[in-house]
């Protein structure tokens, strides 16, 4: 399967959850030219390149900590690095994350 069969599976099957008690959402965020005068702003391999950024909702009430709920989205993150080529782990690097409940700008951030 592939990574939303993956998101399926830890919802429903890891986190017991319906169908019906959560969803997703997609958001695109294309990436410009940068500036080719100044090395440290050019874009790089991600010039004109759009990628998707995906928000999963739930209510997390049911399950008081949800720092455990939050590591079961690492699967998710493991097969997207597994089937997306481009993907790389700098961008997706979970182990980075001190707690999930306070991230804000890492892969995994429940808030």
């Amino acid at each position: 399967g592939g990574v939303r069969d993956t998101l399926r599976n830890v919802m429903e099957y890891h986190l017991d959850l319906d169908s019906e008690q959560w969803g997703y959402w997609l958001q695109a965020e294309p990436h410009g030219m940068g500036t080719a005068a100044d090395p440290d702003k050019d874009a790089g391999l991600n010039a004109c390149y759009t990628h998707i950024h995906v928000g999963v909702y739930f209510d997390g009430a049911g399950f008081g900590d949800l720092r455990p709920v939050a590591s079961e989205f690492e699967r998710v993150i493991d097969k997207h690095l597994e089937v997306c080529d481009p993907a790389g782990w700098s961008a997706h690097d979970y182990d980075a994350i001190d707690d999930y409940l306070q991230e804000d700008y890492g892969c995994i951030s429940m808030n």
